[in-house]
Protein backbone atom coordinates (compact mmCIF):
# COMPACT_ATOMS: atom_id res chain seq x y z
CA UNK A 1 0.00 0.00 0.00
CA UNK A 2 1.60 3.23 -0.86
CA UNK A 3 2.36 6.17 1.57
CA UNK A 4 3.45 9.24 1.67
CA UNK A 5 3.83 10.28 4.96
CA UNK A 6 7.73 11.30 4.95
CA UNK A 7 6.93 13.36 2.17
CA UNK A 8 4.69 15.35 3.98
CA UNK A 9 6.92 15.53 6.84
CA UNK A 10 9.63 17.37 4.69
CA UNK A 11 6.74 19.65 2.07
CA UNK A 12 4.52 20.67 4.51
CA UNK A 13 3.46 24.28 3.34
CA UNK A 14 2.15 27.24 5.38
CA UNK A 15 -0.74 28.08 3.00
CA UNK A 16 -2.18 24.65 4.50
CA UNK A 17 -2.81 26.80 7.82
CA UNK A 18 -5.20 28.72 6.37
CA UNK A 19 -6.97 26.52 4.54
CA UNK A 20 -7.07 24.20 7.68
CA UNK A 21 -9.66 26.76 9.45
CA UNK A 22 -12.55 25.76 6.59
CA UNK A 23 -12.44 22.07 8.44
CA UNK A 24 -11.79 23.00 11.69
CA UNK A 25 -14.26 24.61 14.45
CA UNK A 26 -13.65 25.70 17.79
CA UNK A 27 -13.92 23.43 20.65
CA UNK A 28 -16.28 24.97 22.12
CA UNK A 29 -19.42 24.16 19.49
CA UNK A 30 -19.85 20.68 20.50
CA UNK A 31 -18.06 18.83 23.24
CA UNK A 32 -20.03 15.85 24.05
CA UNK A 33 -21.65 13.39 21.52
CA UNK A 34 -25.38 11.89 21.96
CA UNK A 35 -25.00 10.02 25.45
CA UNK A 36 -26.42 6.71 24.06
CA UNK A 37 -24.43 6.39 21.34
CA UNK A 38 -22.51 3.24 20.80
CA UNK A 39 -19.16 3.04 18.63
CA UNK A 40 -16.48 0.94 17.79
CA UNK A 41 -13.60 1.55 20.58
CA UNK A 42 -10.47 0.18 20.59
CA UNK A 43 -7.07 0.74 22.25
CA UNK A 44 -4.53 2.47 20.00
CA UNK A 45 -0.21 2.63 21.16
CA UNK A 46 1.72 5.04 19.46
CA UNK A 47 5.48 4.75 20.13
CA UNK A 48 7.27 7.43 19.73
CA UNK A 49 7.99 6.67 16.05
CA UNK A 50 11.04 8.66 14.22
CA UNK A 51 11.25 9.71 10.76
CA UNK A 52 13.53 6.85 10.13
CA UNK A 53 11.69 4.46 12.11
CA UNK A 54 9.32 1.80 10.91
CA UNK A 55 6.63 4.10 12.21
CA UNK A 56 4.49 2.64 9.63
CA UNK A 57 3.72 -0.37 11.88
CA UNK A 58 3.02 1.89 15.13
CA UNK A 59 -0.42 1.67 15.80
CA UNK A 60 -3.87 0.60 15.09
CA UNK A 61 -5.60 -1.46 12.75
CA UNK A 62 -9.63 -1.76 12.76
CA UNK A 63 -11.55 -4.34 10.63
CA UNK A 64 -15.39 -4.59 10.44
CA UNK A 65 -16.95 -6.91 8.46
CA UNK A 66 -19.78 -5.32 5.98
CA UNK A 67 -20.96 -8.58 5.11
CA UNK A 68 -22.71 -9.63 1.73
CA UNK A 69 -22.91 -6.45 -0.52
CA UNK A 70 -24.20 -8.57 -3.62
CA UNK A 71 -22.85 -8.01 -7.23
CA UNK A 72 -19.59 -5.91 -7.05
CA UNK A 73 -19.25 -2.68 -8.18
CA UNK A 74 -16.75 -0.47 -9.58
CA UNK A 75 -18.08 2.69 -8.14
CA UNK A 76 -18.01 2.75 -3.97
CA UNK A 77 -17.74 5.26 -1.84
CA UNK A 78 -17.43 5.18 2.28
CA UNK A 79 -18.03 7.17 5.05
CA UNK A 80 -17.74 7.47 8.80
CA UNK A 81 -16.04 9.12 11.93
CA UNK A 82 -12.97 8.12 13.10
CA UNK A 83 -11.81 9.57 16.92
CA UNK A 84 -8.80 10.47 17.48
CA UNK A 85 -7.30 11.50 21.06
CA UNK A 86 -6.00 14.91 21.19
CA UNK A 87 -2.98 13.90 22.72
CA UNK A 88 -1.49 11.91 19.85
CA UNK A 89 -0.64 15.56 18.75
CA UNK A 90 0.21 17.38 21.81
CA UNK A 91 3.43 18.13 23.44
CA UNK A 92 5.41 18.79 20.31
CA UNK A 93 7.40 21.43 19.73
CA UNK A 94 8.00 21.12 16.08
CA UNK A 95 6.09 18.19 14.65
CA UNK A 96 3.43 15.48 15.77
CA UNK A 97 0.76 13.27 12.89
CA UNK A 98 -1.82 10.94 12.74
CA UNK A 99 -2.49 9.26 9.17
CA UNK A 100 -5.64 7.50 8.28
CA UNK A 101 -5.87 4.41 5.37
CA UNK A 102 -8.47 2.39 4.34
CA UNK A 103 -9.15 -0.57 2.61
CA UNK A 104 -11.38 -3.08 1.78
CA UNK A 105 -10.99 -6.85 1.22
CA UNK A 106 -12.97 -8.47 -1.46
CA UNK A 107 -13.89 -12.10 -1.28
CA UNK A 108 -16.35 -14.21 -3.17
CA UNK A 109 -17.08 -17.37 -1.35
CA UNK A 110 -14.18 -18.57 1.08
CA UNK A 111 -12.41 -17.22 -2.42
CA UNK A 112 -9.91 -13.95 -1.34
CA UNK A 113 -9.91 -11.76 -4.20
CA UNK A 114 -7.66 -9.05 -3.25
CA UNK A 115 -8.38 -5.31 -2.00
CA UNK A 116 -9.09 -2.03 -3.39
CA UNK A 117 -7.89 1.30 -1.75
CA UNK A 118 -9.26 4.84 -0.45
CA UNK A 119 -7.76 7.19 -3.19
CA UNK A 120 -7.09 9.66 0.09
CA UNK A 121 -5.37 9.19 3.35
CA UNK A 122 -6.14 11.58 5.79
CA UNK A 123 -4.05 12.86 8.28
CA UNK A 124 -3.85 15.29 11.37
CA UNK A 125 -0.84 17.68 11.34
CA UNK A 126 0.61 19.58 14.07
CA UNK A 127 3.29 21.89 12.69
CA UNK A 128 5.08 24.46 14.92
CA UNK A 129 1.96 24.78 17.41
CA UNK A 130 -0.94 24.76 14.91
CA UNK A 131 -2.96 21.85 14.13
CA UNK A 132 -4.56 21.10 11.34
CA UNK A 133 -6.33 18.50 8.44
CA UNK A 134 -4.15 16.97 5.71
CA UNK A 135 -6.10 14.92 2.53
CA UNK A 136 -3.16 14.00 -0.11
CA UNK A 137 -4.55 11.15 -3.32
CA UNK A 138 -2.73 8.16 -2.32
CA UNK A 139 -2.26 7.45 -6.33
CA UNK A 140 -0.82 10.86 -7.46
CA UNK A 141 1.59 11.75 -3.34
CA UNK A 142 -0.02 15.21 -3.80
CA UNK A 143 -2.36 17.12 -1.13
CA UNK A 144 -5.57 18.68 -1.97
CA UNK A 145 -6.12 22.17 -1.04
CA UNK A 146 -9.05 22.63 1.08
CA UNK A 147 -11.60 23.68 -1.79
CA UNK A 148 -10.79 20.03 -3.12
CA UNK A 149 -12.44 18.16 -0.02
CA UNK A 150 -14.59 20.33 1.44
CA UNK A 151 -17.24 17.84 0.37
CA UNK A 152 -16.17 14.54 1.79
CA UNK A 153 -14.21 15.32 4.74
CA UNK A 154 -14.13 17.61 7.68
CA UNK A 155 -12.53 17.74 11.18
CA UNK A 156 -13.89 19.56 14.43
CA UNK A 157 -13.16 19.46 18.06
CA UNK A 158 -15.43 17.06 20.21
CA UNK A 159 -14.14 16.84 24.05
CA UNK A 160 -10.68 15.45 24.33
CA UNK A 161 -10.61 14.42 20.65
CA UNK A 162 -10.67 15.36 16.89
CA UNK A 163 -13.04 14.16 14.62
CA UNK A 164 -12.88 13.21 12.10
CA UNK A 165 -15.67 12.71 9.45
CA UNK A 166 -15.44 11.38 6.05
CA UNK A 167 -18.55 12.01 3.92
CA UNK A 168 -18.71 9.31 0.65
CA UNK A 169 -15.18 9.51 -0.62
CA UNK A 170 -14.41 7.73 -3.33
CA UNK A 171 -13.00 4.10 -3.51
CA UNK A 172 -9.81 3.30 -6.41
CA UNK A 173 -11.50 0.69 -8.82
CA UNK A 174 -8.30 -0.42 -9.26
CA UNK A 175 -8.58 -4.19 -7.62
CA UNK A 176 -4.97 -5.01 -5.67
CA UNK A 177 -5.24 -8.87 -6.82
CA UNK A 178 -3.68 -11.03 -3.80
CA UNK A 179 -3.47 -7.67 -2.06
CA UNK A 180 -0.27 -6.18 -4.03
CA UNK A 181 -0.65 -3.13 -5.34
CA UNK A 182 1.91 -3.48 -8.04
CA UNK A 183 -0.74 -6.11 -9.87
CA UNK A 184 -3.47 -4.80 -10.30
CA UNK A 185 -6.61 -5.39 -12.44
CA UNK A 186 -10.31 -3.81 -12.63
CA UNK A 187 -12.96 -5.02 -10.10
CA UNK A 188 -15.59 -7.83 -11.44
CA UNK A 189 -18.76 -6.46 -11.81
CA UNK A 190 -20.04 -9.32 -12.54
CA UNK A 191 -19.27 -11.11 -9.84
CA UNK A 192 -20.92 -10.81 -5.96
CA UNK A 193 -19.43 -11.39 -2.10
CA UNK A 194 -18.22 -9.75 1.02
CA UNK A 195 -16.43 -6.99 1.59
CA UNK A 196 -14.43 -6.38 4.95
CA UNK A 197 -12.85 -2.92 5.72
CA UNK A 198 -9.99 -2.56 7.39
CA UNK A 199 -8.67 1.25 8.78
CA UNK A 200 -5.24 2.04 9.87
CA UNK A 201 -4.26 4.61 12.20
CA UNK A 202 -0.56 5.26 12.89
CA UNK A 203 0.85 8.15 14.50
CA UNK A 204 4.18 9.75 14.56
CA UNK A 205 6.60 11.52 16.86
CA UNK A 206 4.08 10.97 20.24
CA UNK A 207 4.38 8.37 22.91
CA UNK A 208 0.73 7.65 23.58
CA UNK A 209 -1.89 4.88 24.85
CA UNK A 210 -5.25 5.53 25.01
CA UNK A 211 -8.27 4.81 22.64
CA UNK A 212 -9.46 4.99 19.23
CA UNK A 213 -13.31 5.62 18.20
CA UNK A 214 -15.02 4.26 15.21
CA UNK A 215 -18.31 5.18 14.22
CA UNK A 216 -21.02 5.72 12.03
CA UNK A 217 -19.91 3.74 8.72
CA UNK A 218 -21.57 2.90 5.23
CA UNK A 219 -20.26 1.78 1.98
CA UNK A 220 -22.34 2.82 -0.85
CA UNK A 221 -22.11 1.79 -4.61
CA UNK A 222 -23.14 3.45 -7.48
CA UNK A 223 -24.93 5.76 -4.75
CA UNK A 224 -26.77 2.89 -3.26
CA UNK A 225 -25.67 2.23 0.56
CA UNK A 226 -24.90 -1.79 0.51
CA UNK A 227 -23.76 -1.95 4.03
CA UNK A 228 -23.70 0.42 6.73
CA UNK A 229 -23.62 0.44 10.92
CA UNK A 230 -23.69 2.65 13.81
CA UNK A 231 -22.33 -0.20 15.94
CA UNK A 232 -25.21 -0.65 18.07
CA UNK A 233 -26.19 -4.07 19.62
CA UNK A 234 -28.15 -4.55 17.07
CA UNK A 235 -25.86 -5.37 14.21
CA UNK A 236 -26.01 -9.10 14.36
CA UNK A 237 -24.29 -8.89 10.71
CA UNK A 238 -21.51 -7.46 11.62
CA UNK A 239 -18.54 -8.62 13.25
CA UNK A 240 -15.66 -6.47 14.80
CA UNK A 241 -12.32 -6.65 14.62
CA UNK A 242 -9.21 -5.03 16.44
CA UNK A 243 -5.72 -5.62 15.21
CA UNK A 244 -3.08 -3.98 17.93
CA UNK A 245 0.30 -3.29 17.07
CA UNK A 246 3.10 -2.71 19.25
CA UNK A 247 6.67 -1.92 19.73
CA UNK A 248 8.00 -5.32 18.51
CA UNK A 249 5.69 -5.24 15.73
CA UNK A 250 4.27 -8.24 17.01
CA UNK A 251 0.45 -8.34 16.40
CA UNK A 252 -2.13 -9.61 18.45
CA UNK A 253 -5.40 -10.42 16.94
CA UNK A 254 -8.33 -9.93 19.16
CA UNK A 255 -11.74 -11.37 17.77
CA UNK A 256 -13.81 -9.84 20.51
CA UNK A 257 -16.52 -7.27 20.11
CA UNK A 258 -14.74 -3.55 21.18
CA UNK A 259 -18.47 -1.85 21.46
CA UNK A 260 -18.21 0.86 24.09
CA UNK A 261 -20.61 4.13 24.90
CA UNK A 262 -19.11 7.16 22.47
CA UNK A 263 -17.66 8.98 25.89
CA UNK A 264 -15.43 11.83 24.71
CA UNK A 265 -14.42 12.53 27.68
CA UNK A 266 -11.17 10.31 28.12
CA UNK A 267 -10.89 10.68 31.85
CA UNK A 268 -13.49 12.72 34.09
CA UNK A 269 -12.97 13.99 37.88
CA UNK A 270 -15.62 14.59 40.23
CA UNK A 271 -13.20 17.48 41.43
CA UNK A 272 -10.23 18.76 41.41
CA UNK A 273 -9.53 20.01 44.77
CA UNK A 274 -10.21 18.79 48.66
CA UNK A 275 -9.36 19.16 51.59
CA UNK A 276 -9.39 16.56 54.77
CA UNK A 277 -8.16 16.13 58.25
CA UNK A 278 -4.71 14.20 59.40
CA UNK A 279 -6.02 10.60 59.52
CA UNK A 280 -9.09 11.35 57.56
CA UNK A 281 -10.24 9.94 54.09
CA UNK A 282 -11.71 10.93 50.82
CA UNK A 283 -12.13 9.06 47.82
CA UNK A 284 -11.57 10.43 44.39
CA UNK A 285 -14.23 9.75 41.62
CA UNK A 286 -12.45 9.23 38.70
CA UNK A 287 -14.48 7.82 34.62
CA UNK A 288 -12.07 6.72 32.11
CA UNK A 289 -14.01 6.50 28.84
CA UNK A 290 -14.43 2.62 27.44
CA UNK A 291 -13.28 1.57 31.05
CA UNK A 292 -9.65 2.84 30.40
CA UNK A 293 -7.34 1.66 33.50
CA UNK A 294 -7.01 4.55 35.89
CA UNK A 295 -4.01 5.45 38.26
CA UNK A 296 -3.11 7.89 40.99
CA UNK A 297 0.20 8.61 42.37
CA UNK A 298 0.77 11.60 45.26
CA UNK A 299 3.60 14.28 44.94
CA UNK A 300 4.22 13.94 48.71
CA UNK A 301 3.82 10.56 50.85
CA UNK A 302 4.73 12.53 53.72
CA UNK A 303 1.64 14.41 53.05
CA UNK A 304 -0.96 12.49 51.92
CA UNK A 305 -1.50 9.05 50.50
CA UNK A 306 -3.22 7.48 47.80
CA UNK A 307 -4.23 3.89 47.16
CA UNK A 308 -4.58 2.19 43.60
CA UNK A 309 -8.61 2.71 44.03
CA UNK A 310 -8.14 6.61 44.58
CA UNK A 311 -8.72 7.03 48.80
CA UNK A 312 -6.35 10.10 49.99
CA UNK A 313 -5.37 9.88 53.27
CA UNK A 314 -4.38 12.98 55.16
CA UNK A 315 -0.75 11.80 56.62
CA UNK A 316 0.26 15.58 58.34
CA UNK A 317 -0.65 19.26 57.28
CA UNK A 318 0.53 20.45 54.24
CA UNK A 319 -0.27 20.46 50.23
CA UNK A 320 -0.19 17.61 48.10
CA UNK A 321 -1.60 16.80 44.40
CA UNK A 322 -2.65 13.38 43.07
CA UNK A 323 -2.48 13.04 39.60
CA UNK A 324 -4.87 11.07 37.71
CA UNK A 325 -4.37 9.20 34.71
CA UNK A 326 -5.92 7.08 32.02
CA UNK A 327 -6.24 7.05 28.59
CA UNK A 328 -3.03 8.82 28.06
CA UNK A 329 -3.79 12.00 29.72
CA UNK A 330 -3.73 13.12 32.85
CA UNK A 331 -5.48 15.53 35.65
CA UNK A 332 -4.79 16.92 39.21
CA UNK A 333 -6.47 17.11 42.33
CA UNK A 334 -4.72 19.59 44.80
CA UNK A 335 -5.34 18.37 48.35
CA UNK A 336 -4.80 20.01 51.56
CA UNK A 337 -4.28 18.48 54.50
CA UNK A 338 -5.41 20.19 57.92
CA UNK A 339 -4.84 19.45 61.30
Amino acid sequence: MKNHLKKIVSTILTFQLAFSLVCMCPSGTANVEAADNKAFAAPVRFPGAQPEDDWDSAGTRLGVDLGEVGTFSDKYTFSYSVFIPKAALAGQKEHAQVQINTWFDFSNEETYLGNVQSEYSFLIVHDNGSIFPVVVNEQKGQELKASEYKDFFAMREVGDFYKLTVTDAPVNPMLNVEGDDQNQTAIDTSQSGSIFMQTRITGMFNKLTSIVYLDDLSLKADGTVVSETDFSAADMHTRYYEYVLGEEKDENRKERPALADLNTNLLKLSKTTADIKIGKTVKLRATAAADGKITYKTSNKKVATVTAKGVVKGIKAGKATITVTANGISKKVKVTVKK
